[in-house]
């Protein structure tokens, strides 16, 4: 198993005091890879066990080299439902989006968008054996089908899921394709900025943003063409939000990591008050802890938790 290399793990409180709001969350994401092995039997099993208002899986519930069949979500919403916390899920691009490969099954990904969409996003509820009240974007008739793009708060801060997958997003497949990524990519966009009005409107200290594509390192710029518009939104919101801090949690491309990515394009400065987390993922089955004091200064901090069984 290859060595982690963790470029910035940034600890971002260092307060001996937590103050009476403070909460923890789980975040995982790019797992399980293959049939349930027993590294994430222990990934849930250590979840269960931690003191947690909710766990978010960023997307990819399976590899590119699986097939998303019926079987397969039928038993990936199983072992979502059995969490003990609240269980919030964003869709990958291995379940839908690149379901039309050999290695995957040769499956209509816009078939398989839909069953997702059926299957595991069927209320305004979360997933898991204790659920979360969430507000859906489905609710506005514009965007009745996005039923996967969510949001709640939790003591004072806000929360929200927006739909982008790696794979540039679903765009330049082909025709049908890009239809749905027009729709979508409009919606996440609206879906933002709803999210940053939210917080703003309650005061909140700040925003968390949960979405499965990497969209900052090792991107060239091909690749990112179907993430350009939310990027240029997130950037724009991001400075207007200033100084509070807005956290973009993803997965994608299976690399731990904890930075401050963004940079404002015309002066190339760095956008302080934004941070990436990017969650274990592939060969790194372990998960992300993050504490939240919305009383702090510095808001959250990162905490990897690492499974010795699973290194």
């Amino acid at each position: 198993m290859r060595i982690l290399r963790i470029v910035a793990c940034l600890l971002l409180s260092v307060a001996s005091v937590r103050g009476a709001d403070t909460f923890s969350i789980g975040l995982i994401g790019d797992l399980p890879y293959h049939e349930a092995p027993a590294s994430w039997e222990r990934v849930k099993a250590a979840l269960n066990r931690s003191a947690l208002e909710f766990v978010v899986h960023v997307g990819d519930i399976n590899a590119s080299d699986q097939s998303p069949d019926d079987r397969m979500l039928t038993e990936r919403l199983a072992e979502f439902q059995s969490s003990t916390h609240p269980f919030i899920y964003t869709p990958g691009d291995n379940e839908w989006a690149d379901t039309g490969t050999e290695a995957a099954g040769r499956l209509d990904p816009l078939e398989r968008l839909l069953q997702l969409r059926r299957r595991f996003f069927p209320d305004r509820r979360s997933l898991g054996r204790r659920t979360l009240a969430l507000t859906r974007q489905s609710d506005d008739p514009r965007f009745k089908d996005i039923r996967e793009n969510a949001r709640w708060t939790h003591a004072g801060i806000v929360f929200l899921t927006v739909h982008n997958v790696g794979s540039n997003n679903g765009l330049g497949r082909d025709a049908a394709g890009d239809a749905e990524y027009d729709i979508r990519n409009r919606a996440n966009i609206d879906w933002l900025r709803q999210g940053f009005a939210e917080a703003s409107r309650i005061g909140a200290p700040g925003l968390m943003i949960f979405t499965h594509a990497q969209m900052f390192t090792n991107r060239t710029p091909e690749q990112l063409v179907g993430m350009r518009d939310f990027l240029s939104t997130l950037r724009e919101l991001t400075v207007q939000f200033a100084p509070k801090r807005v956290v973009l949690v993803h997965g994608d491309s299976h690399y731990f990591r904890v930075d401050l990515p963004m940079e404002d394009p015309a002066t190339r400065r760095r956008i302080f008050n934004f941070m990436r987390v990017e969650v274990f993922g592939d060969d790194d089955v372990h998960w992300v802890k993050c504490d939240i004091d919305p009383g702090s200064a510095e808001v959250l901090r990162i905490v990897p938790q690492v499974i010795p069984e699973n290194r």
